[in-house]
């Protein structure tokens, strides 16, 4: 597990939980909420990518739908999975390949990736109006590169200012900080080099205006890779008897009874999930022969066990033939393929 520990700096910083910095104008910088289709744009970091579809929300186009149609090829699962199930993975392959990072740290390495894919994430925010920082691509598979900052007052201000460039896990300019002043509109460039193998956090602070933070994860730190592998549900009470089998399958059959539901039968399979895995209910699918009041019903409200339960109904007096046949539950887990 990954622990991040945060400091503070001696000027108000905008971190990615959603406290922003009130730049001197008195304006606020509010960041919009970033969707599943903006997180398909980053493509140069899993952990990234990962981590913001662990937080993305759907689009308005997408509000009356819920499944993400893309999450079959970008997950490596046999089906379409929804939209709370695929955060819910992507938080899941996250922790269980040691990057179980805070929500705001994630937010952070998200929202500093989308704004290298050109994603429009700080429309109302001030600070990155006028402070302008164009990540090179070295920044997410190097361990040295070089930062351009800019500084364009969007209103009024002196021709020089003063400036704080502070990094978590690195350097700048071979310190862990720096002071200076630089020039409106030129652009002014800073050796970063990594110092450690987690993240890397930089706050750029000019003229008493902090950029949304940057925050990118270690290059030479991966992902596990992860398989999807089919499971068979089972009985955990199994019968074996004419008419009342329960066991990899079920086979019901009802009797001739004095009244309706009289003798009726049930047989629940159930699929658990392994120590390392995530079971994956958008998957869930049953099969077999029914006839009369034979029915399964699905039960794929918890994330530790899922099941569908099969069942008849006794026949009543003179009924006809009630029956469940070669009933079976399938359902997909992700587990590391390692």
């Amino acid at each position: 597990m990954t622990r991040v520990t945060r400091r503070t700096i001696p000027l108000v910083l905008a971190l990615a939980c959603g406290v922003h910095a009130v730049p001197s104008s008195g304006q606020a910088c509010s960041v919009r909420d970033f969707t599943f289709q903006d997180v398909e744009k980053i493509n140069f970091s899993d952990v990234v990518r990962h981590a913001g579809f662990s937080l993305a929300r759907q689009d308005k186009a997408e509000q009356k739908k819920r499944d993400f149609e893309g999450s079959a090829a970008i997950y490596g699962v046999p089906s379409t999975l929804q939209y709370d199930e695929a955060r819910a993975l992507s938080d899941f392959m996250l922790r269980s390949s040691g990057f179980a990072f805070s929500e705001d740290v994630r937010l952070s390495l998200v929202r500093t990736a989308l704004a290298k894919t050109g994603a429009e994430m700080f429309k109302d925010c001030v600070a990155a109006k006028s402070i302008r920082i164009a990540l090179p691509d070295a920044a997410f598979a190097g361990q040295n590169f070089d930062l351009p900052v800019n500084w364009t007052p969007i209103s009024q201000a002196p021709e020089t200012v003063e400036y704080e460039i502070r990094a978590l896990g690195g350097r700048v300019q071979g310190k862990g900080g720096v002071l200076g002043t630089m020039k409106k509109g030129v652009t002014k460039h800073f050796d970063i080099e990594r110092t450690t193998n987690s993240l890397l956090e930089i706050d750029v602070i000019v003229h008493g205006q902090a950029h949304p933070s940057i925050t990118l994860p270690s290059p030479n730190k991966a992902m596990m890779k992860f398989k999807a592998e089919k499971r068979t549900g089972k009985s955990q009470k199994p019968l074996s008897g004419p008419g009342n089998e329960c066991g990899d399958q079920a086979s019901l059959a009802s009797e001739e009874g004095t009244a309706a539901r009289a003798h009726s039968k049930s047989c629940r399979l159930c699929v658990g999930r392994s120590s390392s895995g995530f079971l994956l209910a958008s998957s869930a699918e049953t099969d077999g022969q029914f006839s009369g009041t034979g029915k399964v019903t699905l039960e794929l409200n918890n994330p530790v066990q899922l099941c569908a339960l099969f069942s008849v109904e006794g026949r009543g007096k003179k009924g006809g033939r009630q029956e469940v046949q070669n009933g079976v539950f399938h359902v997909w887990e992700m587990v590391p393929a390692q």
